[in-house]
Protein backbone atom coordinates (compact mmCIF):
# COMPACT_ATOMS: atom_id res chain seq x y z
CA UNK A 1 0.00 0.00 0.00
CA UNK A 2 1.35 3.43 -0.88
CA UNK A 3 1.92 5.94 1.91
CA UNK A 4 -0.71 8.61 2.33
CA UNK A 5 0.82 11.72 0.82
CA UNK A 6 -2.02 13.81 2.26
CA UNK A 7 -0.73 13.07 5.76
CA UNK A 8 1.36 16.23 5.78
CA UNK A 9 0.27 19.63 4.44
CA UNK A 10 2.42 21.38 1.86
CA UNK A 11 5.39 23.04 3.47
CA UNK A 12 5.47 26.80 3.58
CA UNK A 13 8.49 29.03 3.66
CA UNK A 14 10.07 29.59 7.05
CA UNK A 15 9.39 33.27 6.36
CA UNK A 16 5.75 32.81 5.35
CA UNK A 17 3.14 35.42 6.22
CA UNK A 18 0.71 34.76 9.09
CA UNK A 19 -2.70 33.77 7.78
CA UNK A 20 -5.06 36.68 7.21
CA UNK A 21 -2.39 39.33 6.70
CA UNK A 22 -1.07 40.81 3.49
CA UNK A 23 2.49 39.77 2.56
CA UNK A 24 5.11 42.48 2.75
CA UNK A 25 7.15 43.51 -0.28
CA UNK A 26 10.12 41.55 1.10
CA UNK A 27 7.99 38.42 1.44
CA UNK A 28 6.56 38.83 -2.04
CA UNK A 29 10.08 39.35 -3.35
CA UNK A 30 11.28 36.06 -1.85
CA UNK A 31 8.23 34.21 -3.16
CA UNK A 32 8.64 35.55 -6.70
CA UNK A 33 12.40 34.98 -6.71
CA UNK A 34 12.00 31.40 -5.50
CA UNK A 35 9.47 30.71 -8.24
CA UNK A 36 11.65 32.23 -10.97
CA UNK A 37 14.84 30.52 -9.81
CA UNK A 38 12.95 27.22 -9.76
CA UNK A 39 11.49 27.72 -13.22
CA UNK A 40 14.42 29.34 -15.03
CA UNK A 41 17.45 28.34 -13.01
CA UNK A 42 20.10 30.57 -11.50
CA UNK A 43 21.63 31.90 -14.71
CA UNK A 44 18.24 32.29 -16.39
CA UNK A 45 16.89 34.58 -13.67
CA UNK A 46 17.84 38.24 -13.31
CA UNK A 47 16.99 40.91 -10.78
CA UNK A 48 15.28 42.81 -13.58
CA UNK A 49 12.94 39.88 -14.19
CA UNK A 50 12.17 39.61 -10.49
CA UNK A 51 11.43 43.34 -10.29
CA UNK A 52 9.20 43.15 -13.36
CA UNK A 53 7.21 40.26 -11.89
CA UNK A 54 6.82 42.23 -8.65
CA UNK A 55 5.75 45.37 -10.49
CA UNK A 56 8.55 47.51 -9.08
CA UNK A 57 11.70 49.07 -10.49
CA UNK A 58 14.95 47.11 -10.31
CA UNK A 59 16.79 49.70 -8.13
CA UNK A 60 14.13 49.17 -5.46
CA UNK A 61 15.36 45.59 -4.99
CA UNK A 62 18.64 46.89 -3.58
CA UNK A 63 16.71 48.10 -0.53
CA UNK A 64 16.44 44.40 0.36
CA UNK A 65 19.40 42.61 -1.24
CA UNK A 66 22.76 43.80 -2.47
CA UNK A 67 22.93 41.26 -5.31
CA UNK A 68 21.27 38.31 -6.97
CA UNK A 69 23.78 36.04 -5.24
CA UNK A 70 22.77 37.30 -1.80
CA UNK A 71 19.09 36.72 -2.58
CA UNK A 72 19.75 33.28 -4.04
CA UNK A 73 21.85 32.18 -1.07
CA UNK A 74 19.21 33.28 1.42
CA UNK A 75 16.57 31.31 -0.46
CA UNK A 76 18.88 28.29 -0.63
CA UNK A 77 19.60 28.41 3.10
CA UNK A 78 15.86 28.65 3.85
CA UNK A 79 15.10 25.76 1.50
CA UNK A 80 17.89 23.59 2.89
CA UNK A 81 16.77 24.24 6.46
CA UNK A 82 13.15 23.32 5.62
CA UNK A 83 14.48 20.16 3.97
CA UNK A 84 16.68 19.31 6.96
CA UNK A 85 13.93 19.91 9.51
CA UNK A 86 11.26 17.92 7.69
CA UNK A 87 13.37 14.99 6.52
CA UNK A 88 15.52 14.61 9.64
CA UNK A 89 12.64 14.75 12.13
CA UNK A 90 11.71 11.05 11.74
CA UNK A 91 15.31 10.03 12.44
CA UNK A 92 15.20 11.68 15.86
CA UNK A 93 12.09 9.79 16.92
CA UNK A 94 12.31 6.68 19.12
CA UNK A 95 11.76 3.30 17.52
CA UNK A 96 13.39 0.61 15.45
CA UNK A 97 15.93 1.45 12.77
CA UNK A 98 13.67 0.21 9.98
CA UNK A 99 10.71 2.37 11.01
CA UNK A 100 12.80 5.49 11.43
CA UNK A 101 14.56 5.13 8.09
CA UNK A 102 11.33 4.31 6.28
CA UNK A 103 9.59 7.35 7.76
CA UNK A 104 12.61 9.48 6.84
CA UNK A 105 12.53 8.30 3.23
CA UNK A 106 8.78 8.85 3.00
CA UNK A 107 9.14 12.38 4.39
CA UNK A 108 11.91 13.13 1.89
CA UNK A 109 9.81 11.94 -1.05
CA UNK A 110 6.76 13.86 0.13
CA UNK A 111 8.84 17.01 0.57
CA UNK A 112 10.18 16.79 -2.98
CA UNK A 113 6.62 16.58 -4.28
CA UNK A 114 5.02 19.13 -1.95
CA UNK A 115 7.72 21.80 -2.22
CA UNK A 116 8.88 21.58 -5.86
CA UNK A 117 10.20 25.15 -6.02
CA UNK A 118 12.54 24.64 -3.07
CA UNK A 119 13.62 21.29 -4.53
CA UNK A 120 14.37 22.88 -7.90
CA UNK A 121 16.27 25.73 -6.27
CA UNK A 122 18.47 23.27 -4.36
CA UNK A 123 19.15 21.46 -7.63
CA UNK A 124 20.15 24.76 -9.25
CA UNK A 125 22.41 25.59 -6.31
CA UNK A 126 24.34 22.36 -6.79
CA UNK A 127 24.55 22.43 -10.59
CA UNK A 128 24.51 26.05 -11.75
CA UNK A 129 26.35 28.44 -9.44
CA UNK A 130 30.08 29.12 -9.32
CA UNK A 131 32.65 31.27 -7.56
CA UNK A 132 32.04 32.44 -4.00
CA UNK A 133 28.37 31.49 -4.21
CA UNK A 134 29.29 27.90 -5.04
CA UNK A 135 31.73 27.84 -2.12
CA UNK A 136 29.01 28.98 0.25
CA UNK A 137 26.63 26.34 -1.13
CA UNK A 138 29.26 23.64 -0.64
CA UNK A 139 29.94 24.77 2.93
CA UNK A 140 26.25 24.57 3.83
CA UNK A 141 25.84 21.19 2.14
CA UNK A 142 28.97 19.77 3.76
CA UNK A 143 27.64 20.77 7.17
CA UNK A 144 24.30 19.09 6.47
CA UNK A 145 25.91 15.95 5.01
CA UNK A 146 28.23 15.55 8.01
CA UNK A 147 25.30 15.83 10.41
CA UNK A 148 23.31 13.36 8.31
CA UNK A 149 26.17 10.84 8.10
CA UNK A 150 26.70 10.89 11.86
CA UNK A 151 22.99 10.36 12.55
CA UNK A 152 22.91 7.42 10.13
CA UNK A 153 25.99 5.82 11.67
CA UNK A 154 24.45 6.06 15.14
CA UNK A 155 21.19 4.50 13.93
CA UNK A 156 22.93 1.65 12.15
CA UNK A 157 25.23 0.99 15.10
CA UNK A 158 22.22 0.69 17.41
CA UNK A 159 20.50 -1.66 14.92
CA UNK A 160 23.55 -3.94 14.84
CA UNK A 161 23.79 -4.00 18.63
CA UNK A 162 20.09 -4.88 18.95
CA UNK A 163 20.33 -7.64 16.33
CA UNK A 164 18.02 -5.90 13.84
CA UNK A 165 20.84 -5.96 11.28
CA UNK A 166 23.78 -8.33 10.80
CA UNK A 167 27.21 -7.06 11.72
CA UNK A 168 28.60 -4.72 9.07
CA UNK A 169 30.84 -1.71 9.02
CA UNK A 170 28.49 1.19 9.69
CA UNK A 171 30.20 3.20 6.95
CA UNK A 172 29.25 0.52 4.43
CA UNK A 173 25.64 0.56 5.61
CA UNK A 174 25.58 4.34 5.24
CA UNK A 175 26.86 4.02 1.65
CA UNK A 176 24.22 1.39 0.86
CA UNK A 177 21.52 3.64 2.29
CA UNK A 178 22.71 6.69 0.36
CA UNK A 179 22.83 4.71 -2.89
CA UNK A 180 19.22 3.59 -2.35
CA UNK A 181 17.78 6.90 -1.13
CA UNK A 182 19.76 9.23 -3.40
CA UNK A 183 18.97 7.07 -6.43
CA UNK A 184 15.26 7.42 -5.78
CA UNK A 185 15.52 11.13 -5.02
CA UNK A 186 17.56 11.84 -8.15
CA UNK A 187 15.06 10.05 -10.37
CA UNK A 188 12.15 11.81 -8.73
CA UNK A 189 13.71 15.28 -8.87
CA UNK A 190 15.20 15.13 -12.35
CA UNK A 191 12.36 13.37 -14.15
CA UNK A 192 10.08 16.29 -13.18
CA UNK A 193 6.80 14.50 -13.73
CA UNK A 194 3.54 14.53 -11.83
CA UNK A 195 3.49 10.75 -11.81
CA UNK A 196 5.41 9.36 -8.89
CA UNK A 197 6.06 5.61 -9.27
CA UNK A 198 8.21 5.59 -6.15
CA UNK A 199 5.30 6.64 -3.94
CA UNK A 200 2.97 4.26 -5.79
CA UNK A 201 5.27 1.31 -5.02
CA UNK A 202 6.81 2.63 -1.84
CA UNK A 203 6.13 -0.37 0.39
CA UNK A 204 7.34 -2.90 -2.19
CA UNK A 205 10.56 -0.96 -2.82
CA UNK A 206 11.17 -0.62 0.88
CA UNK A 207 10.62 -4.32 1.49
CA UNK A 208 13.17 -5.22 -1.19
CA UNK A 209 15.78 -2.89 0.25
CA UNK A 210 15.32 -3.75 3.91
CA UNK A 211 15.13 -7.52 3.38
CA UNK A 212 18.37 -7.22 1.40
CA UNK A 213 20.11 -5.48 4.31
CA UNK A 214 18.88 -8.04 6.82
CA UNK A 215 19.99 -11.02 4.76
CA UNK A 216 23.25 -9.60 3.43
CA UNK A 217 26.63 -10.98 4.35
CA UNK A 218 29.73 -9.09 3.24
CA UNK A 219 32.51 -11.24 1.78
CA UNK A 220 35.83 -9.97 3.05
CA UNK A 221 38.81 -10.59 0.78
CA UNK A 222 42.12 -11.79 2.20
CA UNK A 223 45.49 -10.27 1.30
CA UNK A 224 45.79 -12.86 -1.49
CA UNK A 225 42.57 -11.59 -3.03
CA UNK A 226 40.58 -14.74 -2.20
CA UNK A 227 37.36 -14.66 -0.20
CA UNK A 228 37.88 -15.48 3.45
Amino acid sequence: MSPDSSRQPPLASSRSTPQGTEPSTAERLRHVALELFAQRGYSGTSLAQIAQRLGIRKPSLYNYYRSKDELFLELFEDSLERWRAASMAPLSQPGACEHRLKAHLQASLELAVQDPHATALCRAAVAQVDGETAERVRTLLDRYHEEYRQVLEDIFSAAIESGDLPAHETGLLVLAWLAFKDGIMARLVFQQTLRNPFMEHFDALWSLFWSGLQSSRVVVETDEGNPS
